[in-house]
């Protein structure tokens, strides 16, 4: 039926048709179709109050509205909507999904408000999250819905707060599942899932497959024992890893299995070249890209090894990672150990002569402190992920809140010594002081003097910026806005205009520096975020309109920071934007 089409009574059956001596009650609705019914109520019908009062009349009502219902949850929360069985209560849906929407922007606003003059947030900011009274995977069902909108039609700043308040929840369940590993005894740790939490947190922004990582890990094992099974012209059952450990091979000819399939076969190797990538700390990374560290590759082959019944502990070895195969037979005077980052190099040497084996907990510390000291002369912010089309996590937080979690999660006593190197970092992070200070505080550390050097320097540096949020009037002879996407004409970059001055506001040395003239150095300069991920401050002379060839958003994570929304040519700034640069504003609509 048409949208056009005009129902008419006389079309209908006598019993349907209304008379003026007699009432229409709600029960003539079982004799209409319910496809009839439907086009009724979808072309009556606009009020939500109206559904509601409608599905209550009786079954059949009941069921064309909770189809009602079902179409409208798929048409705005089309992700939450395709995870329901089928018999599931559309209006519930409807009215869970809003009410978590409405929770969820109303703590995304506040942050935003709040969050604009901190070059990171306050984990007491990102708290209110955690108290959301909805279903958690509801809550990353939606902000999942807010960090995957195409950029033409995403609020920026919306999912700019909305990278925070993922990463804080997916770490927060980490610190829960941190904490039931520890409390297992050290014998049923496992070293693989150790490495997978790290991986997650590290990566808190992405979608991770835990049963990738372990399927992945079972295949190699399978092939392991495939290969061990046709070297004996056998062709096992459908448990191939069982038959493999029922074979009791020597050690040494599963280890050489091993090599084979992972080395030679799947052309596994140590990042030699690319030595100091984050990727080579991450096991899924390692996985996908078969490259790693010393470290990670002794983990995928120890995870390998013990499918296959052999056990491996981690050594520290004085020259790099390794693996020490684990006997009962105490007086062998020999150990043997696995170089995994060199094909899997077997080593024969004393026992006496070997590296100390270590916990697990130090273990992770260990990969810890190689990524802490990557991350400390690297860029601080966020970088994009092209595999995924999301922003990384803070790296060097991330690697610092991490270390503190460890502690308080292992329950450790006594510090370990990587973390006086990132004590130095957590001044300007504020993102994790105050986790920072509960946790000294309730495992009693005695670091009262550091505590209070590391708030009280936290506080300076939160006043420091803190003072950016005032009206700044365009000054005569400006010629460029704030939001505009503009080109440096000596080195070439795009950028997009956040900040302006009327003079050259950075020190006389700055000046003499840069090579900034005095009488440029009196013309306006402005603010600009480059699509190197960099911030720089750039002279009016310098800067020209992207030309259109070029014109195109720019890649910088705080571009969601300052900027509501992409044209398509401009960015629109965001309120608070609005309120520095109001002409700069009125402007921008104008060029709409």
């Amino acid at each position: 039926m048409s949208s056009d089409t005009k129902l008419d009574c006389k079309q209908l059956p006598k019993k349907l048709r209304m008379d003026a001596k007699e009432d229409f009650t709600h029960d003539y609705f079982e004799f209409l179709p319910i496809e009839l019914i439907e086009y009724i109520v979808r072309n009556c019908l606009s009020d939500l109050r109206d559904y509601c009062a409608l599905s209550r009349v009786n079954t059949k009502c009941k069921a064309v509205v909770n189809r009602l219902w079902k179409r409208y949850a798929q048409k705005r929360w089309a992700r939450w909507s395709n995870l329901q069985p089928a018999d599931v209560s559309w209006y519930y849906v409807c009215k869970e999904c809003y009410q978590c929407e409405n929770g969820l922007l109303s703590e995304l606003n506040a942050i935003s408000s709040a969050g604009y003059s901190l070059e990171l947030l306050d984990e007491q900011l990102l708290r209110p999250f955690a108290k959301l009274p909805h279903r958690v995977d509801l809550v990353f069902t939606m902000l999942n819905d807010i960090l995957d909108k195409p950029l033409c039609e995403a609020d920026l700043i919306l999912q700019h707060y909305s990278y925070y308040a993922y990463e804080y929840l997916v770490q927060q369940q980490l610190i829960k599942e941190w904490t039931s590993y520890f409390s297992l005894p050290e014998k049923d740790q496992d070293w693989e899932t150790g490495a997978i939490l790290i991986a997650e947190w590290m990566q808190a922004t992405q979608i991770i497959d835990r049963t990738s990582i372990t399927r992945q890990l079972d295949d190699i094992a399978t092939a392991v024992g495939k290969y061990l099974l046709q070297s004996r012209n056998m062709t096992g059952s459908h448990d191939i890893l069982a038959d493999a450990r029922g074979l009791s091979l020597p050690s040494s000819v599963v280890l050489q299995a091993i090599n084979e399939i992972l080395y030679n076969q799947l052309k596994f190797s140590g990042n030699g070249d690319d030595y100091y990538n984050p990727h080579n700390s991450y096991i899924n990374k390692v996985l996908e890209n078969r490259k790693g560290i010393p470290i990670t590759l002794c983990c995928v082959y120890a995870s390998v090894a013990k499918r296959l019944g052999l056990k491996l502990e981690p050594v520290n070895n004085p020259g790099h990672f390794l693996l020490k195969l684990y006997t009962d037979n105490k007086n062998d005077p020999e150990a043997t150990y696995v170089d995994a980052f060199n094909r899997g190099r077997v080593i024969r040497q004393p026992a006496s002569n070997s590296g100390y084996k270590l916990s697990l907990s130090k273990v992770y510390f260990r990969m810890l402190t190689n990524l802490l000291q990557i991350f400390a002369y690297m860029e601080p912010g966020r970088t994009w992920d092209t595999s995924t089309s999301r922003w990384s996590s803070i790296p060097l937080c991330a690697v610092i809140s991490l270390q503190w979690e460890l502690v308080s999660a292992a329950k450790l006593s006594q510090l370990p010594s990587v973390l006086e190197m990132s004590m130095q970092f957590s001044v300007r992070y504020r993102y994790f002081v105050f986790r920072i200070v509960e946790i000294a505080e309730a495992l009693n550390l005695g670091m009262q003097d550091n505590i209070a050097a590391i708030l009280g320097a936290a506080d300076e540096w939160s006043k420091e910026q803190n003072d950016v949020i005032k009206e700044k009037p365009r000054a005569t002879g400006m010629l460029w806005h704030v939001g505009l996407v503009m080109k440096h004409v000596k080195y070439h970059y795009r950028c997009v205009i956040y900040g302006r001055d009327e003079v050259c506001r950075l020190s006389k040395a700055w000046q003499r520096q840069m090579g900034v003239s005095n009488e440029v150095a009196q013309n306006p300069f402005y603010n600009v975020l480059v699509e190197d991920s960099s911030n720089r401050y750039a002279a009016q002379e310098n800067l020209i309109p992207c030309p259109p060839d070029e014109l195109g958003p720019i890649p910088h994570w705080e571009v969601s920071k300052y900027f509501q929304r992409w044209t398509g040519k401009l960015y629109l700034p965001g309120e608070t934007l609005c309120k520095c640069y109001p002409e700069d504003a009125e402007y921008l609509q104008s060029q709409l």
